[in-house]
């Protein structure tokens, strides 16, 4: 695949989040073509299987993440039935940032990632239900974004590149993320929250 056919991400922007959690894969649908025209898929597996993404065919193992873009065409080949962590989402277009690769080892990040795409999907459950649905769709993309921002370290560690760190934009949601889950129940104004980011409004609410 070429650099069109990846999923790019700009550090620091809030990924739109169509679904998120932990899903069922069952052996007897090996081969099923899975494609999202709108969305990127990244995938958290807890199982070994065979995988094509577009063009690419590989293995994969228990801890490994691929990435599937917009529109691009993935298949499975399982051993038996199992599950795995996922989330379909929308990235703004941009120039630059971080290409991903298809598939990522996260060996000992494996429990943190694990641990942000439950409360991701625990938030964004709560958004699509009762409570405070701003502050939770808030907190679930402020998660996400941790998680792409986690893997981006990791994938140029594989490229043999030191990690660039983290930017200013993202350290602003790192904080304004721990400033939520701190602050749960309680209401928040775009403005109050951009303004503990140290962001415009329309930066945050993208």
């Amino acid at each position: 695949m070429n650099k069109t056919d990846k999923v790019v991400w700009i550090a620091g922007d809030l990924p739109e989040i169509n679904n998120i959690g932990i899903y069922p894969m069952d052996a007897r649908d090996n081969g099923c073509i899975y494609r999202d025209p709108g969305a990127h898929a990244i995938h958290l597996y807890l199982y070994s299987a065979r995988i094509r993404i577009g063009s690419s065919e590989f293995e994969i193992r228990p801890g490994d993440i691929t990435f599937s873009p917009a529109g691009v065409p993935s298949q499975y080949w399982l051993a038996h039935d199992s599950q795995h962590w996922c989330s379909h989402f929308r990235l703004k277009p941009g120039r630059g940032g971080m290409v991903f690769p298809d598939r990522i080892e996260t060996g000992g990040a494996f429990e943190s990632l694990v641990n942000c795409f439950r409360k991701a999907a625990f938030h964004h459950g709560v958004a699509s239900g009762e409570g405070d649905s701003a502050q939770s769709l808030m907190l679930s993309r402020l998660l996400l974004a941790q998680i792409l921002a986690e893997l981006s370290i990791l994938a140029e560690k594989g490229c043999g590149r030191e990690p660039a760190g983290r930017t200013r934009g993202w350290q602003a949601l790192e904080r304004l993320h721990c400033y939520l889950e701190e602050h749960l129940g309680e209401r928040h104004t775009a403005g109050k929250l951009a303004e503990l980011a140290g962001l415009s409004q329309n930066y945050l609410a993208r």
